[in-house]
């Protein structure tokens, strides 16, 4: 019921953000928005937010209203305190894997864990160092792409309803990226949501939906143009600087992505979703809402997915 009221408000607090607010309360305005925006919309698309959540997707949900509340309480970029950030990226996985969490806390898995960790946190931290090293247009952009090209590798791989997720939230970003150019809405707000939501969406492939690991970690390519920003000569319009890293970022992400439309990658695939010994979960293979049991987990190692990857 509270669905209609919700939608108008996040977009006159959005917009209050715009013109009207100083920096700091501007951040805040963004991010509480653009978590009241995205719950409407997965509303819409028959995700409706459960309290408390029931499955991946209602963690999911209520991770974009975690993150808010970080730049609630943290709305300036800083580049040397991680603690907050250590915590509020282990807050997340505890959210999204507390319902595979017998399954999942063992040492076969310690690795993954780590990794998807790492993956959180290292994206979150360069686009915070990244805020004062290149321009708004290249900071919006290559996580757009990062964003496009995991919804894309989810598709892919049997993630219908999470790709399309993922893809609702490439198109905020997308709307965001005219008004960050132009200084009218707030990077910080922004930032949370581009990184470590977005691999909050990698980890729910793979623990879920058993999608090789390599393959998703592979979306993040655009990530590491802009931790060598300062090492490539590229021009330093912002506009200029955003196509040449765009362009820099489209090669090996396109070659990794031709790499998995090929036949033997489609059939490894196919493989690794009928295997006899492991019942998988795949979110959106139906259109009902599938929650994740225990017993359905198929794991698998870092090491064990190199082999199926490519």
């Amino acid at each position: 019921m509270y669905l209609p009221f919700l939608a108008p408000l996040a977009f006159l607090i959005l917009c209050l953000g715009f013109f009207k607010a100083p920096p700091p309360w501007r951040a805040r305005l963004t991010a509480l928005a653009l978590a009241a925006l995205f719950v409407v919309a997965a509303h819409v698309m028959s995700v409706p937010l459960k309290l408390p959540p029931k499955d991946a997707l209602d963690s999911l949900l209520l991770v974009s209203v975690l993150l808010a509340l970080y730049v609630v309480f943290f709305p300036q970029v800083d580049e040397t305190h991680y603690s907050p950030r250590i915590f509020y990226v282990a807050a997340v996985g505890l959210l999204l894997l507390w319902h595979i969490r017998h399954d999942v806390w063992t040492m076969g898995q310690a690795r993954n864990l780590i990794a998807f960790f790492c993956l959180g946190l290292g994206t979150w931290s360069i686009l915070n160092s990244g805020f004062h090293k290149v321009g708004a247009y290249a900071l919006v952009t290559l996580p757009l792409m990062a964003t496009a090209a995991l919804s894309y590798i989810l598709s892919l791989s049997g993630g219908v309803l999470l790709s399309r997720m993922v893809l609702l939230l490439a198109l905020f970003i997308l709307v965001a990226v005219p008004l960050a150019g132009r200084g009218r809405i707030s990077l910080p707000g922004l930032i949370p949501f581009m990184s470590v939501f977005l691999a909050a969406f990698a980890a729910v492939g793979f623990f879920y939906s058993n999608i090789s690991p390599w393959r998703l970690i592979a979306a993040f390519i655009p990530f590491l143009l802009i931790l060598l920003r300062s090492w490539l000569p590229l021009p330093r319009g912002p506009v200029l600087e955003a196509l040449a890293l765009n362009v820099l970022a489209a090669i090996p992400l396109g070659y990794v992505i031709w790499q998995l439309q090929s036949p033997q990658a489609s059939r490894l695939a196919l493989a690794t979703r009928s295997c006899p010994t492991h019942q998988t979960l795949f979110l959106g293979a139906n259109p009902s809402r599938i929650m994740a049991l225990p017993q359905a987990r198929n794991t698998i190692s870092l090491s064990d997915a190199v082999n199926s990857c490519f």
